[in-house]
């Protein structure tokens, strides 16, 4: 005889009530030996009457039925420890999995926000334009100023400069002419002084030949000598003696006049020389100053259309880049803030726009530029 098994979850005749299996359709996991209705032989309807086999069954479940409720409920207790590992299982894999997933949405990275760098970069080169443009223009104009005056008080210590170097020429050439008028009324006076002294020696000696000259006459007349010629002699040699000596004072008169003459000479030939050095002299200064002015103007003139723009143009354009760049950064760094990006997304825009949130260059000293123009100006200046 066989018995059938109904996992379907319902009984049916000639069949034992269904043990549903763990995982099927049916409402219980166990077997219930209750709910069999009915024990027959496969293929034949259940016995009816008192028969043996329905009074076994009546008075208890037969070997057979109980044997095989065992196994069923062997076999059930086998399937619900499978299950059960089963479901332990797939709760570690599932738990694995949402650890994995959070993980990989941890590592994953922050998406940047989009700003229009362009529109901020252009609102920044206006505010830096409108800040530094006027103030180097304020700085240039005062160094035009500046220079302007510096060229006038040139030109005006110039003029001094000539009139000081023509002034001295003229004292020289004064002192020169008061020294030649010395000189010549020197010279004169000696000259007069030594006719005077020839004037008077000639006075004295002619009194004193003519003292000599009576004695020896009255000599002679005593001696009666007058018609011999010791007495001739004697005349002769006295009046030769006062030529000779009147010779020789006259040579020194006349060498003294020459001395006097000559020194006068020279005295005006060295104060001449002297006139003309110092009006060659004063010619070359002048030339020198006016030189040293027009070289000046030159120089300031160059320094004033060229050098001085261009620097001031070379700092004022470092100047507005690098505040342009500052501003910048304050504005995309407004933008964020404005945006609400936060986490992840936040740092991913900061890294993103680090470029520009950090500038590398400083805004420039406005001194620099004085301090360059200064240095023009000094360069310009050091000749006059």
């Amino acid at each position: 005889m066989a018995i059938s098994v109904d996992t379907s979850g319902t009984t049916t005749p000639g069949s034992i009530a269904s043990v549903p299996l763990q995982g099927s359709t049916g409402n219980n996991n166990t077997f219930n030996p209750q709910a069999t209705t009915g024990i027959g032989i496969q293929g034949t309807a259940p016995v009816q009457g008192s028969n043996s086999a329905t009074s076994v069954l009546q008075g208890g479940v037969s070997p057979q039925l109980q044997a095989l409720q065992n196994q069923v409920a062997g076999n059930q207790s086998a399937i619900n420890n499978d299950v059960n590992q089963t479901n332990n299982s797939s709760n570690q894999i599932s738990s694995l999995l949402q650890s994995i997933q959070s993980e990989e949405q941890a590592n994953v990275p922050g998406t940047p926000i989009s700003l229009d760098v362009n529109a901020l970069q252009g609102q920044a080169n206006a505010a830096a334009q409108n800040t530094v443009n006027p103030l180097y223009t304020q700085y240039m104009n005062q160094y035009l100023q500046e220079e302007a005056a510096n060229q006038q008080a040139a030109q005006a210590q110039n003029t001094l400069n000539l009139q000081g170097e023509q002034s001295g020429l003229a004292n020289t050439l004064q002192t020169n002419q008061i020294g030649e008028n010395t000189a010549a009324a020197t010279n004169a006076l000696t000259q007069g002084n030594i006719g005077v002294q020839q004037q008077n020696y000639q006075l004295q000696t002619g009194q004193a030949q003519n003292q000599k000259l009576a004695a020896i006459g009255s000599s002679i007349g005593s001696g009666n000598l007058g018609a011999s010629g010791i007495g001739q002699q004697q005349l002769w040699q006295a009046e030769n003696s006062r030529n000779i000596a009147d010779a020789a004072q006259s040579g020194q008169f006349q060498y003294d006049r020459n001395s006097s003459n000559l020194s006068a000479e020279d005295t005006f030939a060295q104060l001449a020389q002297s006139s003309a050095y110092a009006q060659t002299a004063e010619g070359q200064q002048e030339a020198q100053t006016n030189f040293n002015l027009n070289d000046y103007l030159r120089q300031a003139a160059y320094n004033d259309q060229v050098l001085a723009p261009e620097m001031a143009e070379t700092q004022e354009q470092l100047a507005q880049t690098a505040t342009s760049n500052q501003l910048l950064a304050t504005n995309v760094q407004n933008a964020i803030n404005s945006s609400g990006v936060s986490g992840k997304n936040l740092a991913a825009t900061e890294s993103a726009y680090n470029y520009y949130l950090n500038p590398s260059t400083s805004v420039p000293n406005p001194s620099d530029l004085v301090n360059s123009l200064n240095s023009l100006q000094s360069i310009g200046g050091s000749s006059v």
